[in-house]
């Protein structure tokens, strides 16, 4: 084996890089014919699509139209990235919601320290944890927590 096919053993499929993308990650593209579906890279490199309102975690198709692929590589600002929560988000944004019934979303500073606000009504603060909480979540952004907790469910 070479040294690149060691790397990739070990790494993410190179589509994912290409694509910008985790492997499993869910994303759509921006295009009329492409509407209705997700799309993933799966680990074997291979790129899979099912239909949006599908609730089946393993419900995933090998998709074998390479036109579609072509366009996504050369145009990268078609793919619509959802984020991509890790099963440790999960395990967090459960035990935030334990906590914290009313809290909505989670907020990240420029360090990366988190915040757990209410976004409806109340516009509450309900508590602040360190960065070790939600990694996933990059500094700067800001997560529902519905959004992480529906993750779990294979999107």
């Amino acid at each position: 084996m070479t040294e690149y096919e060691l790397k990739c053993e070990k790494n993410k499929p190179r589509i994912c890089e290409v694509l910008d993308v985790e492997v499993n990650q869910c994303f759509s593209i921006n295009k009329d014919e492409c509407n209705g579906y997700i799309f993933r890279i799966a680990e074997d490199g291979r790129r899979q699509y099912r239909f949006k309102d599908s609730k089946r975690s393993d419900d995933w198709t090998n998709d074998a139209d390479e036109s579609i692929l072509t366009e996504i590589i050369n145009r990268p600002e078609l793919i619509i990235r959802k984020p991509f929560w890790k099963a440790e988000d999960v395990t967090d944004a459960k035990a935030i919601r334990r906590l914290w019934p009313m809290a909505t979303h989670i907020v990240a500073n420029k360090i990366g320290e988190k915040t757990i606000i209410d976004r409806g009504n109340r516009c509450r603060t309900y508590g602040h944890l360190g960065i070790n909480a939600v990694r996933s979540l990059k500094p700067g952004a800001t997560a529902s927590i519905d959004e992480i907790l529906e993750s779990e469910d294979g999107e």
